[in-house]
C-alpha cells in the first residue's frame, strides 16, 4: 500500500503528463507492459518529465519546506489556539 503523498506524487506526475498511473487493481503484466512501452514510445512523457526535473531543481526545497511548516504553525496552529481561546472565554 501507498502513503498518501505518495499518491499526491503520482496525481501530480500523471497531470503533468510526465507518467501514467496504473491503479492497484489493474497490476496485470500486460497492463503494466503497455503504460511502459507507451512511457518509452511517446517522446511527450519524457520532455514533461525534463520539464518537472528542471522545475524541481530550481526550487530551493529546504526552505520551501520550512517556509511551509512555519507558515501552518503560525497560521493554522495559531488559529486553532485562537478560536480555542475564543472558545473558552464565550
Amino acid at each position: 500500500s501507498m502513503q498518501p503523498e505518495q499518491q499526491i506524487n503520482l496525481d501530480h506526475i500523471v497531470q503533468a503528463g510526465a507518467g501514467i498511473r496504473v491503479p492497484a487493481v489493474r497490476w496485470k503484466k500486460r497492463i503494466i507492459r503497455l503504460a511502459i512501452e507507451e512511457i518509452t514510445q511517446n517522446a511527450a512523457y519524457r520532455k514533461n518529465a525534463e520539464k518537472l526535473r528542471d522545475e524541481m531543481r530550481r526550487i530551493d526545497s529546504r526552505r520551501a519546506t520550512a517556509a511551509a511548516i512555519w507558515d501552518f504553525i503560525i497560521n493554522k496552529l495559531g488559529e486553532e489556539k485562537r478560536d480555542a481561546l475564543d472558545a473558552g472565554q464565550k
